[in-house]
């Protein structure tokens, strides 16, 4: 079955627009919130894209709903979805977890420049998704 990745593709079109117009002003708090947002936006789809894509592809789709977070990283990385490991993804979820607890002004600028590079693993991603529906 083929996996619906309009919404992912149009989010990380946006959070790169969004980068791109950080990276011309760091200055501007409302242009960095908006590179966070987009940030957790595109995060949530990918993790639920990453399960979906697990569930479709197990021998038993059972089995993916009960592993966890990481497992599905690791999973996900072992069949070449992801451009990184666990490591990197731990990162990404920590900069996430950050972002839902608030953040003081310093907090932002890190998570800002830190959730700059998830925007390749997006892409990555949507690459090996569409390589994965054109076998469908």
């Amino acid at each position: 079955m083929k996996l619906d990745l309009t919404s992912l593709k149009k989010a990380t079109e946006s959070f790169l627009i969004a980068i791109e117009k950080y990276e011309s002003d760091k200055d501007d708090e409302f242009v960095r919130d908006s590179v966070i947002q987009r940030f957790e936006y595109s995060y949530e789809l990918s993790t639920k894209m990453i399960k979906r894509y697990l569930s479709e592809t197990s021998a038993d789709p059972s089995i993916v709903n009960e592993l966890s977070f990481q497992e599905h990283i690791r999973e996900a990385y072992t069949k070449g979805l992801l451009l990184n490991s666990w490591d990197q993804w731990k990162i990404y979820r920590e900069d996430r977890n950050r972002t839902s607890h608030g953040y003081d002004e310093e907090s932002a600028k890190s998570i800002a420049e830190n959730v700059k590079q998830f925007h390749g693993e997006l892409h990555y991603l949507i690459e090996k998704l569409e390589e994965y529906n054109s076998k469908q």
